[in-house]
């Protein structure tokens, strides 16, 4: 597949991001973040195709995943930058992250 029709983990993130800023605390489950993604980013067709490694998730779906799975392996990872910060399944956009958007 060609990753050019794909939104990208850093554009996901920013979404994400966007999606933290108007949550109270600014804190949400990976569930929340997941389920409301579509709202701040336009998803392309290659975006929805579905995951060949998680069953019942789309792509994109599988990349907000990964800004967990991957955020110690990862020096653009949003988490690894300070941007988002995880603990307990609760994603919470810092003061950093906040000066992102």
């Amino acid at each position: 597949m060609d990753k050019m029709n794909r939104t990208t983990e850093h554009e996901l993130a920013l979404a994400a991001m966007k999606f933290l800023q108007s949550q109270p605390n600014q804190s949400a489950k990976t569930s929340e973040v997941k389920r409301t993604i579509p709202n701040y980013v336009t998803l392309t067709a290659d975006d929805r195709a579905q995951s060949d490694t998680r069953d019942n998730e789309e792509l994109w779906q599988q990349i907000v995943g990964n800004i967990v799975s991957h955020r110690h392996d990862s020096l653009d990872n949003a988490i690894n930058r300070g941007w988002i910060s995880y603990s307990g399944g609760l994603w919470t956009l810092t003061p950093l992250g906040a000066q992102q958007i």
